[in-house]
């Protein structure tokens, strides 16, 4: 039940909620005509909305906040070969947007797990900014992201994102999309026979596995004499990992098929076959490292699935700093990247060499 309110009282999307009998989530899909819930729940959201005066509320909270906005934007470290191509990216969104008076602050973490991402997170103030941008390793970033936007704020995620939050926008690649090409690929390589091994990069284990989940069903749909094997990389020691997947090779003797779901798994498999000699292997990986590129040039590698970092920090800067200047909706059509695919014939248009001048 609604009951009157003093005018002074702040409408926020958790008040709507409580109201509601709801999720904060929920309110956010109804109220910015995201998908994910029914028509009824949304109509049910947008009378209360209207009910308790919420669009009269925000309006002079939003101007007031043009003026010199803030954006939180939280990424990893690690893999220091993907995340400093990120960092690249918010870097040159920082100085396209910093005439415009917007501010950055860059929140770094140092893998993308949830214990990881909670601890720089859960101490962010949502009264101290104005937007957030982040990477989503995992639910548990859901309490955070609900803080900011029960505070009214814009959420954005970037490269991982997650389900049943109130986030407005996901900035990046479809995950499982790439495990569809590489599967696709990989079919055609190993001329639609054979077995295929999916490397499950769990440094990175959420977007991982719905790349892996992404081959397994495509080619389970589309190519069934094709079998497909998982060998998973939850150690740290690179020999065992080396040896796990040359025992899977040696065990079963129609593989002729790699698909690596990260960069690091990458380049274990390539050296893997590098060092058994095994070229007939065709190897799809994942992202461009100088190592990645290496292992392309020199064929332990077919080709790279290539998820344009730069494109999606500096996208999340720029999204935001015209939202938050000039009101420009959050589309999703502005954020949704192509998976690219990268080999040895084009792999140059997207290996830049001096952002790894002092890569380690």
């Amino acid at each position: 039940m609604t009951g009157a309110r003093d005018a002074s009282d702040k409408i926020t999307l958790k008040t709507i909620a409580d109201h509601v009998g709801t999720s904060v989530g929920t309110v956010d899909r109804a109220i910015n005509n995201r998908p994910g819930i029914s028509e009824d729940m949304r109509r049910a959201v947008l009378k209360i909305a209207e009910d308790l005066g919420y669009e009269a509320q925000r309006r002079p909270y939003t101007r007031r906040r043009k003026e010199a906005p803030r954006i939180a934007v939280a990424y990893p470290r690690q893999p220091d070969s993907f995340y400093r191509v990120m960092d690249a990216g918010v870097c040159a969104g920082e100085a396209k947007f910093a005439p415009q008076g917007v501010i950055v602050d860059k929140i770094r973490y140092h893998r993308p797990t949830p214990a990881d991402a909670m601890e720089s997170l859960s101490a962010l103030d949502p009264s101290a900014y104005d937007a957030l941008a982040l990477v989503a390793p995992g639910a548990e970033v859901n309490a955070t992201i609900e803080r900011f936007a029960t505070a009214g704020l814009p959420v954005v995620t970037v490269n991982s994102d997650t389900n049943c939050s109130a986030r407005q926008l996901f900035i990046g690649a479809d995950a499982k999309q790439s495990g569809c090409i590489a599967a696709e690929m990989l079919a055609l390589m190993t001329h639609r026979a054979g077995a295929i091994v999916g490397y499950l990069d769990l440094g990175q284990t959420a977007p991982g596995i719905v790349r892996f989940s992404g081959l397994d069903e495509y080619m389970r749909t589309n190519y069934p004499n094709i079998e497909v094997l998982s060998c998973i990389d939850d150690t740290s020691e690179d020999m065992e990992k080396s040896d796990r997947l040359a025992s899977i090779i040696s065990m079963t003797n129609a593989v002729n098929g790699v698909f690596c779901t990260g960069p690091s798994s990458t380049v274990i498999v390539a050296n893997t076959l590098k060092s058994l000699g095994r070229g007939d292997i065709a190897v799809v990986g994942y992202d461009i490292s100088p190592s990645t590129y290496a292992a392309v040039r020199e064929g332990w590698c077919h080709a790279l699935i290539y998820q344009d970092p730069f494109q999606q920090g500096y996208l999340a800067v720029k999204l935001l700093a015209n939202h938050l200047r000039h009101g420009a909706a959050l589309k999703a059509g502005d954020a949704s990247l192509e998976n690219l695919i990268v080999t040895r014939g084009n792999i140059d248009r997207y290996y830049d060499p001096g952002l790894f001048a002092d890569y380690k």
